[in-house]
This record gives structure tokens, sequence and C-alpha cells, in this order.
């Protein structure tokens, strides 16, 4: 019985070992990795060898998966599968690392620390531009709460935590540079109505891994962000942090990051040396680069990096040096220059910021400060001309019209309009030069100035006019006189249709080529027969040709007898058949018009209307002769 209890003890100890030594193994042989596929088929491929999925990225092609160490040398080589490689290490970029907190604050007002005076950023608020509206994301080591800041949302990207709060400092100092309130105590940010948020990507040591800050643009670019600011940075080039780079910016998002803290020449980290993300060097109060800064020919613009009060953890503030405090400053400096030309788009906006410097190292761009030391203040401090040949055009009650040539100097950018001393609108230079005013007070004196603006907004003296809008019973008057035609027009019984003469010729009647000159009103049509023969006009010169002609001298009351009957009798029975006769021809025109008419007939049923009209007058006039011959013949033979 013993031995069986042994052989049981020794094979079970085996049994445990076997499955403690795979675990072990595994533990040391599993790594996280960030993989890219090129298709589907590489995507499943990663995802099958993984031991477990970290995450999916929405905006690249890539997953962050653990695996083993093994399965990462197999998939390097796969044609389905474009990189894979362990967590690159990512770090602040702050001098030496240290932000200092500040017991008590000076006096020093907040507009007037050096930063913020040497950046002009007091005009750009006088101006009306403070960056409102304007989604800056800050990946960093998150925002602390401060009364200082407003920070919009945010999300952490690190594993230890879903709460963006700031467990170092450096992220809550970066976030006040941007936007600190401007509340006239304490310090104030660039851009104090930009709306930020807050993206944790780095730990409490202020480091963190490629996947974290990879998740960090992929969430910057799903949430509509204008503004990524990266005061972080490697030494290690990574395709996927360049595709991810590449991706923000083909969503119109500008990307700002800090050279390095090397202190060294050619020295700039990623991902500020990439080419679609704004490379900054430090300098200090005399405008000279900072010892720490790195520089080099992706450097593009310099900006205060030296000894920057700002906010810090637990509603404090602090001071920090490095290339880490310059790039929130162009991040500042670019939400102005977005608000105040919004539909400019993100290359075009850094090209604006070209004109927003001050050339302090060699002439032109160089490695030390790129284009310049960014200012808000330009070095240009030249108007434009002011636009020439102002005309005024189309004047109404409600408003006119005016147009201008531009001037023609290179810089000139646009046109500026107000009214009444009240900015209205502006017109860039791309645009047709004229604007309309609409919904004015009629009657009214108003005062137009025009304004030329350069690229830096240096304005002209302007060109003031003085415009009156016309009364509203003027501009009646003019427009009826525009409008009224030389026609003659009868008066009409309101309450029955008018029959107007037809423009056709008529081949029986001269008197209808009268009649085809001018429009005539010949007649009321009424309801009741009786009343019809009451109406009737007696014209006999415009009868027909078989109508008897009186004699030259022959006194027109005088009475003649033609075969025993009394000329007047023949008159009236004549006047009776000419009068329903030219009623009947009327008929025939398909021209015949009733003036109140409210229903519209069918074309067809008119057009047969019409037919037999005219079928029925031709009808009648042959009856009507045989009547009269027949009439004549009995006449006749009673004589």
């Amino acid at each position: 019985m013993s031995k069986i209890i042994h052989f049981t003890v020794f094979m079970l100890s085996i049994f445990l070992i076997g499955i403690y030594q795979p675990i072990h193994a595994s533990n040391v042989d599993v790594v996280k990795v960030v993989a890219g596929y090129e298709n589907d088929y590489g995507k499943q491929l990663i995802r099958s060898n993984s031991k477990k999925i970290e995450y999916e990225f929405t905006n690249l092609s890539a997953i962050s998966v653990t695996m083993d160490k093994q399965d990462v040398q197999e998939l390097k080589n796969h044609e389905h599968i474009t990189y894979i490689k362990e967590n690159t290490s990512v770090k602040f970029s702050t001098d030496n690392g240290q932000i200092t907190e500040v017991a008590e604050l000076d006096d020093i007002p907040e507009t007037e620390r050096w930063n913020i005076s040497q950046i002009g950023a007091e005009k750009a608020w006088v101006e009306g531009s403070t960056g409102k509206n304007v989604n800056i994301a800050i990946i960093d080591t998150g925002v602390s709460p401060h009364h200082e800041l407003t920070v919009a949302g945010g999300i952490a990207t690190v594993d230890y935590t879903e709460n963006w709060k700031d467990d170092h400092g450096h992220g809550t100092h970066v976030a006040g540079v941007i936007a600190a309130s401007h509340n006239e105590t304490g310090v104030v940010g660039v851009a104090p109505d930009a709306n930020i948020y807050a993206v944790k990507a780095l730990d409490e040591n202020g480091e963190g891994d490629l996947e974290d800050i990879l998740e960090g643009i992929d969430w910057a670019i799903a949430n509509n962000m204008d503004i990524i600011n990266l005061s972080l940075g490697t030494d290690v080039e990574d395709p996927l942090l360049e595709e991810a780079i590449e991706k923000a910016a083909d969503n119109g998002i500008l990307i700002v990051g800090a050279s390095g803290n090397s202190g060294e020449e050619s020295s700039v980290i990623y991902p500020a040396k990439y080419e679609h993300v704004i490379g900054v060097s430090a300098v200090d109060g005399r405008l000279n680069i900072a010892p720490f800064s790195s520089t080099g020919p992706e450097v593009e613009f310099s900006a205060p990096g030296f000894s920057i009060l700002s906010t810090f953890l637990d509603n404090s503030y602090g001071t920090a040096s490095g290339t880490s405090q310059a790039a929130p400053h162009v991040t500042g400096i670019l939400a102005l220059l977005k608000e105040k030309n919004p539909d400019l788009s993100s290359e075009d906006l850094r090209k604006e910021l070209i004109y927003h410097t001050k050339d302090i190292g060699i002439e032109g761009r160089d490695p030390l400060y790129g284009h310049g030391f960014v200012s808000y203040f330009p070095e240009d401090q030249v108007a434009p001309s002011d636009v020439t040949n102002v005309d005024i055009y189309h004047t109404t009650s409600d408003g006119f019209s005016i147009q201008w040539e531009n001037p023609s100097e290179e810089d000139f950018k646009r046109v500026e309009i107000y009214l009444n001393d009240v900015f209205v609108d502006y017109i860039n230079v791309e645009e047709e030069p004229t604007y309309t005013f609409k919904e004015l007070e009629s009657d009214k004196e108003y005062q137009l100035t025009i304004y030329a603006a350069d690229r830096v907004g240096n304005l002209s003296q302007g060109i003031a006019e003085m415009i009156r809008t016309e009364t509203i019973e003027l501009e009646e008057e003019e427009h009826s006189k525009e409008t009224t035609d030389e026609v003659e027009v009868e008066e009409k019984n309101e309450d029955q249709p008018i029959i107007t003469a037809p423009k056709e010729q008529s081949s029986n009647s001269a008197a209808n080529t009268e009649m085809n000159q001018k429009p005539v009103t010949v007649g009321i049509i009424k309801d009741d027969s009786d009343d019809k023969k009451d109406e009737k006009k007696k014209d006999l010169t415009s009868s027909s040709s078989d109508t008897s002609k009186k004699s030259d001298g022959e006194d027109e009351d005088s009475v003649r007898k033609d075969n025993g009957r009394d000329w007047d009798d023949i008159l009236s029975e004549k006047e009776t058949y000419e009068t329903w006769n030219t009623e009947t021809n009327m008929a025939d025109s398909t021209h015949i018009e009733k003036s109140f008419s409210t229903e519209k007939e069918p074309e067809n049923s008119k057009a047969d209307t019409v037919e037999n009209q005219s079928l029925f007058g031709k009808l009648m006039d042959v009856i009507s002769g045989i009547f009269i011959s027949l009439f004549t013949w009995a006449v006749g033979l009673f004589n």
C-alpha cells in the first residue's frame, strides 16, 4: 500500500512540474508588441497568434497585443505584416525633468510676464481672438484640477488608471501655458478660451510606451481635435508613430512637437523630426537660443522656454524650462490664428504662422530658430494701400451694393467692411471685390468704411462714404416708371369677363385691320340674351362691303322706300344681323381671353370649341344669305 502511495505522489509531482514549466516559460517569453498589417489576412494572423489583444487602433492599421517572442520573430518576415516591434519608450521634453513649485506668487501682472509679453498674445485678445472654439489635445501626463484651467474632456491610455488626472505635473504645466484663464491673477495662457483635452499617455514618472502615444493620437483624430501638442519624444524612429502623425495631418490636425533637450546640433527628436510635425526650439528672455535646446534643420519655429511660470499640481504654480514649455506657446498662437481664420486649412495656418514671427537668427530659416521667434506682433508694421474706385450702386429702401478695386501689394490679404463703425464682414483677396447690404432701414443715412488688411493684420487708413437708403414711396414710384407699358386700358365691369379683340387680322373685314393695330374692348358678355341686344353698338362704317352706302349730301334722317319698306326698318334688321355676325366672327378667333377667368380649360377642349364655333358661323352665313334672298324675292312678288 505504501508503494502505491509513493508512486502516486511521484506522478503528481511530475504532473505539477510539467504544468509549472510551460507557465514559467510563457511568462519569460511573452512580450507586448505593436503589430501593423497590410490587409485583413494580416490582421487576422496577428490576432490568432496573440495571447492577449491590448488595443485595436481605429485610424491605424495596427494592433497592440501580447505575444510569444518566437511568434514575433516568425511574423516579422511575413508578407502581410508591415511592422511588429516591442513598445518604444517615450518621455517628456522638460530640461532635467524638474518643475519647481512656487511657494508664493510675485506681484507681476499676468500679461507682463516675459513670455506672454514677448509673443504679443494681448494684441490678439484686443482684436477678439482668444482661441475660442479651438480644440486642443494635450498628450502628456494628464491635467490636474486647477482653478485657472477648464478641461473640456479627455482620456487615459496608460494601463494603471482610467482617470486623466495628472500625477506628475508636467501636463498641467503645459496646459497652463496654452490656456490658463485670463482673470488678472496668477498666470494667463496664450489662448485662454481654447478648449483643452487631457490625454494621459505618460505615467507618474513622465514616461510611457509608444502604444499609449499612438492610442492618444488615435483618440484625437476620432474626436475632431484641431491641434495636438506633443511636449514629449524619443530618439527612436518608429514607422507606426509616423503613420499616426500622417493620419492626423490628413484629417486636418496641426501637430506641434518639442525639439528635445540634448543641447546639441542636429539632435531633434521624434516626433518633432517628422515632416508633418511643427518642431519648436526654446529661447531665453533675451531671445537667445536656450543652451539645453536641441536644434537642427527640422526646427520650424522658436518660442519662450526658459523659466516659464505656469499652473502645477494641487492648485499651485511652478516654473520649468525646456522645449516642452516652448511647444505650447506655438500651440497657443496657432489657436489664436485658427479662431481668426476659421476657413484656413491646417497647412494654410502653418504657412500663416510664418508671417507672425521675428527673424532673430540668420536671415531666413535656420537650424536654431527656424523661421523665427513666434510673435503675434509682426515685424512688418507697414499698412497696405487703401482700396480704390469705390462704386455704390443699386440703392434701395433696404440696402445697397458696393464694388471696388483691391490694392496691388503682394501681402494684401483681405478687405474689412464696417457700417456705422460696426464690423460687418471681410472679403478675401481671392473673392470678387463686391458686397451687398440688406435689411437696412429706409430713408436712413449710413457711414460705410472699407479697410485693406495685409497678412499680419496691418490695416490701411480706410475709405469712408455716406449713403442714404431710399424712401419706400420713392422706390415704388421708380419701380412703376420702369415697368409701366404704354397700353390703353378701358374701364371694365368688375363683375363680368371682358372679351378683347383678337390680334389676328381677318381677311373678311377691313374693320378687323383697324382692330389689329391696338387692343379694343368690343363688348361685355351677359347671360341674358335680351340685355345683349340693348348693349349693341351701331357702327355702320365698319360693316362688310354689301352694306348700302348713303349718297353724298343726303340727309341722314331722311326716309327712303325700297320695295315698299321703310329704310329705318331695313337698317334695324341689318344692324341686328351685322352685330350678330361680328360676335360670330369673333368666336372664330383662337385668341379670345376672359379677363376674370380663374380656371384654365384643357387645350384640346379649347381647340374643339373654337373649331365648332367657326363651322357654326360659316353655316349661319350661308343660311342668312339664303334667308335674305328669299325675303327679297317674296317682297318682289307682293309688289
